[in-house]
């Protein structure tokens, strides 16, 4: 985790459409094949073992449960949370959140999800990836030797279509 002294955490910025959550899932999806069955679509790859690959992407509601969106993201960070706190000291854990608690008030969110970020960067053994609009969660990195911060920024292709580049 963290190889070569650089940040074992990030967090991603930038407008809707910007490849946030594509870039997140894309990693996720390479962690876990090169975990599993050894390929990854990279030219080359280092990989810690996770025990745990913990996400928090297109959470639902469940209506019929009683569970609003706000509920259902609490369920699920308190879930991941909890894992984190039981995670053996040997055994490493990689987490992706994908803008948690943005179905509240603006400062409510930005708050739970910096202070879920700051418990998950302080502990050696989590690798976290969280794409956000919160603001305050770029201060991580100021604040933390945990972090980082990338921003995604989409251009306009000739077909006047988004593209990463």
């Amino acid at each position: 985790l963290g190889g070569d002294n650089r940040p074992r955490s990030i967090v991603i910025t930038g407008p809707d459409k910007g490849g946030k959550s594509t870039a997140m899932k894309a990693l996720a999806e390479s962690v876990v094949l090169g975990q599993t069955i050894g390929i990854a679509p990279a030219q080359e790859l280092a990989l810690t073992p996770f025990t745990a690959i913990k996400t928090a992407m297109n959470i639902t509601d469940d209506i019929v449960a009683g569970e609003s969106l706000f509920s259902a993201c609490v369920n699920r960070a308190q879930t991941i949370i909890a894992s984190v706190k039981t995670l053996p000291e040997k055994q490493f854990a990689f987490i992706a959140l994908d803008e948690l608690f943005n179905s509240t008030v603006f400062e409510t969110g930005q708050d739970l999800s910096y202070n879920m970020l700051s418990f998950l960067g302080r502990s050696p053994n989590t690798m976290v990836m969280a794409a956000t609009h919160f603001p305050k969660l770029t201060e991580l990195a100021d604040v933390t030797d945990s972090f980082s911060n990338y921003c995604v920024q989409p251009h306009k292709n000739a077909q006047n279509r988004y593209k990463l580049v």
